[in-house]
């Protein structure tokens, strides 16, 4: 039986993906011309013959796409090398069995590198303290704190999911805050977990503490969305109009900042820099993107 080459090069090079993603101070410029070698190489491979070779350049072409895409504010440069990229693997030879395979892998890099969640992430982090707790609340955005803020020991992580109850994120934060004042806390916490813990909200304010809340907003308890949708099941129930966070922090003694591009967190820095009350980030975030983790969890319900 033949081996399926396409598989183990997907494996190979989603495992080097997450390495690139997460080397400090790669220059774009040095990414664009490896990503450049990496293309011409696939279509010189395509038009030679060896399909095979050509999907492997152009599947890695693919992870350097989504690591510019992560790094860079604007995705343009990752649309225009997907296309290509599609474009010679697909001309190669459309029934090969290395295509579709390819042309998925391509997708789900460019993906990547688009979705403003996972590009939202790096942002914040570079403008953190190092010194810092993090603490993620239960909901469809749980993975990517754990994924893209980095603490400085185990005790600065803290997972405080109960029976996967939603809503104990923002507590555990304050008594996190609270134990550590000389670490800033950062509380990730979903827009349906938050509405769960207002009363917390106004206990954050009066006590002033040191703490950023980065609320993922997708008007929508997302997980029974992302869960329920594609079996045909009406998911209205777990949907809900927008809420206005950054004003409801305000309200409660804390600074509020609703943001919804990369460049409306420069706030956060001007906050490091300076604030005696504590940040929300009221993030609006894509209610159409299922993560990763979600869907490989809801195939085997």
């Amino acid at each position: 039986m033949r081996p399926a080459p396409v598989a183990v090069t997907v494996n190979t090079v989603m495992a080097a993906n997450a390495l690139l993603v997460r080397i400090r101070g790669i220059s774009p410029r040095k990414v664009d011309v490896v990503l450049a070698a990496v293309l011409v190489a696939g279509a010189v491979a395509a038009v030679g013959g060896s399909k095979h070779a050509a999907a492997v350049a152009l599947i890695a072409a693919a992870v350097a796409t989504g690591t510019v895409g992560l790094r860079r504010r604007a995705p343009l440069p990752s649309v225009a090398v997907t296309v290509g990229a599609i474009l010679v693997l697909a001309l190669s030879d459309p029934s090969a069995d290395e295509t579709v395979p390819g042309i998925a892998a391509l997708l789900v890099f460019y993906t990547l590198g688009r979705t403003g969640v996972a590009r939202g992430q790096t942002a914040p982090k570079g403008a953190l303290p190092q010194e810092r707790c993090v603490v993620v609340d239960s909901g469809a955005f749980m993975g990517y704190p754990a994924m893209y803020l980095r603490v400085p020991d185990a005790s600065g992580f803290v997972f405080p999911q109960a029976f996967q109850c939603v809503g104990l994120g923002l507590g555990a934060a304050i008594g996190a805050a609270v134990a550590r004042p000389e670490r800033v806390t950062v509380c990730a916490v979903g827009d349906g977990g938050l509405l769960m813990a207002l009363p917390d909200l106004e206990t954050l304010g009066r006590l002033g503490l040191r703490m950023v809340v980065v609320v993922y907003n997708d008007a929508a308890y997302g997980a029974e969305v992302h869960h329920f949708r594609p079996m045909g099941i009406p998911v209205e129930l777990a949907q809900f109009p927008p809420t206005d966070f950054a004003a409801l922090a305000e309200a409660a003694g804390c600074r509020g900042a609703t943001i919804r591009s990369v460049e409306d967190l420069s706030v956060v820095r001007e906050w490091v820099e300076g604030s005696d009350r504590p940040l929300v980030l009221d993030a609006k975030v894509d209610p159409d993107i299922c993560a990763e983790w979600l869907e490989e969890a809801f195939r085997g319900h």
